[in-house]
């Protein structure tokens, strides 16, 4: 190997553990050394090199850099006549990590059985609402038409917001049990867009008073006089005593609609999750595989 391809250390003939005094006499010593056994341009070459060499290996911040480099791109060390490491293949990984995935996936999109009898009037099913139908109320036609009065009343001088105008509906009290947690609304609002445009309504679901406000059920781009259909979940409510309670619902506001039919259903249970839901609980396996990955292939590149 050629001197200009040897690293400091071997130049100097010092092992990579050499403290300053020891580099400062394998220097002096070498330097008298060359010169005794070559002269002219290959004689100042050498001493170049073991200059170079000895000023950064006695500089402690030169040599700690060198020293990184050092290890980045020297190759492991065999041991016992074993071959050196070699970079992981990433080819299979990639493939493990996709396996991965769909097995967590199909896991949770599997059929799911719930194995108690349902009580009368219900209907277990696997909905990303919940896991069993209690209860699915048609409002009245009273009720309907209220709230298109209110919407055509509203704005006139003296009169009340929408929620003021109209009255609440209310369904069956029932008992809810610990063990069906969450409970959820479903609001399903039928209806015919009154002109070109954005369609919305709010509702304010409660049990017994007790509820957060649902976000707006949305439709965009609606054309006049055409049927739209709107559809919207409240958040879940977990009840920890058996008192009894009675679902609630609140008109807060609607625009560009004549409301024809408002249906609302009520969901006990964990329903099957979405693919965003997927996807988040294996995250906290995923991420870490990820990582790992980009650390393979940062240490093979």
């Amino acid at each position: 190997m050629s001197l200009s391809n040897k690293t400091h250390y071997a130049l100097l003939g010092v092992g990579n553990d050499a403290d300053t005094e020891t580099i400062d006499q394998a220097y002096r010593h070498l330097q008298q050394e060359y010169s005794r056994l070559s002269d002219g341009k290959e004689l100042q070459t050498r001493l170049q090199l073991l200059a170079e060499a000895h000023a950064c290996l006695t500089n402690p911040l030169r040599r700690r850099i060198y020293d990184n480099t050092l290890a980045d791109r020297e190759p492991v060390a065999t041991v016992a006549g074993q071959p050196a490491n070699r970079p992981l293949p990433l080819k299979p990984i990639a493939i493990g990590l996709a396996a991965l995935l769909l097995i967590g996936a199909g896991w949770s999109l599997r059929p799911r059985h719930d194995s108690a009898a349902t009580q009368s009037g219900q209907q277990t099913q696997d909905s990303v609402y919940g896991k069993t139908l209690l209860k699915s109320y048609k409002l009245p036609d009273e009720a309907i038409a209220g709230y298109n009065e209110a919407l055509a009343k509203r704005g006139q001088p003296g009169k009340d917001s929408l929620f003021a105008l109209s009255k609440d509906w209310q369904g069956e009290e029932f008992t809810p049990a610990a063990d069906s947690n969450p409970y959820r609304m479903v609001i399903k609002v039928n209806g015919k867009a009154l002109a070109n445009g954005t369609v919305s309504t709010r509702w304010q679901p409660m049990w017994n008073n007790r509820g957060a406000l649902m976000g707006s059920l949305t439709l965009k781009d609606a054309k006049a006089g055409d049927p739209v259909k709107l559809e919207g979940v409240s958040p879940p409510v977990s009840f920890k005593s058996l008192q009894p309670t009675v679902p609630v619902l609140e008109f807060m506001d609607a625009s560009n609609i004549q409301i024809s039919g408002v249906t609302v259903e009520v969901w006990s249970g964990l329903g099957k999750n979405t693919w965003f839901e997927n996807m988040y609980a294996w995250s906290a396996l995923l991420v870490p595989l990820i990582f790992l990955g980009l650390k393979l292939w940062g240490r093979r590149s």
